[in-house]
């Protein structure tokens, strides 16, 4: 991690405390909100309000994981559920076999 990224998180709370879960193979290669082709080994993510190109840092509490991402589709459709993650992404988090976390996103800009 940076120490740009280091700074945001020790310097200011999250921007947001979500649940996310995580999407892969069933839509691998499907368009995405910015019209482009999802990879589910990418940093993407999904999320309901926040703008398309949106880049944030993720932090999950409960292993002290974090990974970058951007916001490149709309979702999740699951009441309780307030982002939708990459394979990829939910795997350095830690969390792809569980297939739900808890995380702090901080927006990057």
């Amino acid at each position: 991690m940076t120490a740009i990224l280091l700074l945001t998180m020790l310097t200011k709370p999250p921007d947001m405390r979500v649940l996310a879960s995580w999407y892969g193979d069933w839509h691998q290669g499907k368009t995405m909100a910015n019209g482009k082709p999802f990879d589910k080994n990418a940093h993407y993510v999904a999320h309901r309000t926040l703008p398309l190109g949106t880049h944030l840092l993720l932090f999950n509490p409960k292993n002290k994981r974090t990974c970058r991402a951007i916001v490149t589709d709309r979702g999740p459709y699951i009441a309780g559920r307030e982002l939708d993650v990459s394979e990829h992404v939910a795997e350095l988090l830690g969390f792809r076999g569980a297939g739900l976390a808890n995380l702090d996103v901080y927006i990057l800009d």
